[in-house]
């Protein structure tokens, strides 16, 4: 307990709760938009957990242990498929035109605050980092206005759903789904601290390269008359370098990361799968059950992470 207290009062969750603040109320601007994003997440989780337990009841209608509405539930179950395929087109489509229009919305904003900001304070930065700002910084933040608050509730929902199944079948199970809650609390300072100091190397070092390069490309000709060509190229190999190694070191703390959280979920994903072997062998359950167990404990290890 003393440990969460201190993640709670730790500097780059403070950080990250402001900043989602700060989103919160910039996606006030885009309620409608929001709002579609939250409605088309809350469907798909719906639809994805009647099919689960709709797969439970033709699982045991074929094994025979409840051979009555097969027929039903085959038709329904087929017509929730094809739902969540046409939804999803459109979903898509219509996904596809709200982005497109926030993103130049957004742009549009900060351009032409660049525009009126003041000579003396904008001439602190380079041409080559604004343009990375305004060309990479607002298609972050515009994806990030549209996406995160519909991500959580829809996350949310599918772990409060989830849950609320799972508990109706089997309470031990809810409980062994989530032996990898500790885990994932304990990494998640370490990791979120990692992820925002990579994060920003990588943006420092491409806002770098637009620089170096707009540079080049406005200067060609002195550089050619100077004969400073090999120069530059060497230069521009040697930012390319460190790119790569940023990269390559954001890569290994990835594939660190990835991994223990692979495994802890092989762990749970193993435990739960015994414990409904067990619960199959006693009788307690059905094949169609023992398949709903499997599904839904992913299910809710992923929404809880």
């Amino acid at each position: 307990m003393e440990k969460l207290f201190d993640k709670l009062r730790s500097r780059s969750l403070k950080e990250i709760l402001r900043e989602h603040a700060w989103l919160s109320r910039y996606s006030l601007h885009y309620k409608k938009e929001v709002l579609w994003y939250v409605l088309v997440g809350i469907l798909g989780t719906a639809v994805s957990l009647i099919g689960s337990i709709l797969s439970k009841y033709i699982i045991d209608a074929v094994t025979g242990f409840n051979t009555n509405g097969i027929v039903a539930a085959l038709v329904f179950f087929v017509l929730m498929q094809l739902f969540q395929i046409i939804t999803r087109a459109i979903s898509s489509r219509i996904n596809a035109r709200v982005s497109i229009r926030v993103n130049q919305q957004i742009t549009a904003q900060v351009y032409d605050k660049l525009l009126v900001t003041d000579w003396e304070a904008l001439s602190a930065y380079h041409s080559g980092d604004l343009l990375t700002r305004v060309a990479g910084d607002v298609s972050t933040v515009s994806s990030s206005v549209l996406g995160w608050l519909p991500e959580l509730l829809t996350r949310f929902l599918q772990f409060a759903g989830t849950l609320g199944v799972i508990l109706y079948y089997d309470v031990t199970l809810a409980a062994l789904a989530l032996i990898s809650a500790p885990i994932t609390l304990l990494m998640s300072r370490y990791v979120i601290k990692m992820m925002r100091l990579h994060n920003q190397k990588m943006r420092q070092l491409n806002s770098e390269m637009m620089i170096f390069n707009e540079e080049s490309f406005q200067h060609i000709q002195l550089i050619k008359s100077f004969d400073r060509t090999d120069a530059y190229s060497q230069k521009h190999r040697k930012l390319q370098q460190q790119f790569k190694e940023a990269s390559m070191d954001y890569n290994r703390f990835s594939i660190h990361k990835n991994t223990i959280m692979s495994l802890s979920g092989t762990v749970v994903a193993l435990v739960c799968f015994c414990w409904a072997i067990y619960r199959l062998w006693s009788g307690y359950i059905t094949y169609g059950t023992m398949t709903l167990f499997l599904q839904l404990s992913s299910s809710l290890t992923a929404a809880f992470a």
